[in-house]
């Protein structure tokens, strides 16, 4: 294990639920179907939450070994915010990049169906 303690592990684990709540959430506001695009989405909320959840996890820890219990949190958490919050927009402008671009191929007439049943086997 990364933090050699359960407690940790499972820390980290209980956040995991709230990521899946707020996906739905967010789809059914935007009325957005449940797609692959959507299933991606769910993937890498669930990884940026969980590296969220170590790096400030770890940091914590660090700051509590060189302080007391309450400037140690404040201090791991100051620490590490700026990483969580580039990986959180680095996913988030990731997603909704694929997201312009799923709709733009949407727009666009296909011609698919013809050239399969043009196709000669």
């Amino acid at each position: 294990m990364t933090f050699q303690s359960l407690r940790d592990a499972l820390l980290i684990l209980a956040t995991l639920p709230f990521c899946a709540i707020g996906g739905v959430l967010a789809l059914a506001v935007t009325g957005t179907p449940f797609s692959i695009s959507a299933a991606v989405g769910f993937a890498s909320i669930i990884g940026v939450a969980t590296l969220g959840g170590v790096v400030f996890l770890s940091g914590i820890r660090e700051g509590m070994k060189r302080s007391h219990v309450v400037g140690g949190i404040e201090r791991g958490a100051l620490a590490e915010m700026r990483a969580v919050m580039m990986a959180c927009t680095a996913a988030g402008l990731g997603l909704l990049a694929g997201r312009a671009i799923e709709r733009a191929s949407a727009l666009r007439p296909s011609n698919r169906s013809h050239a399969w049943s043009s196709a000669a086997w």
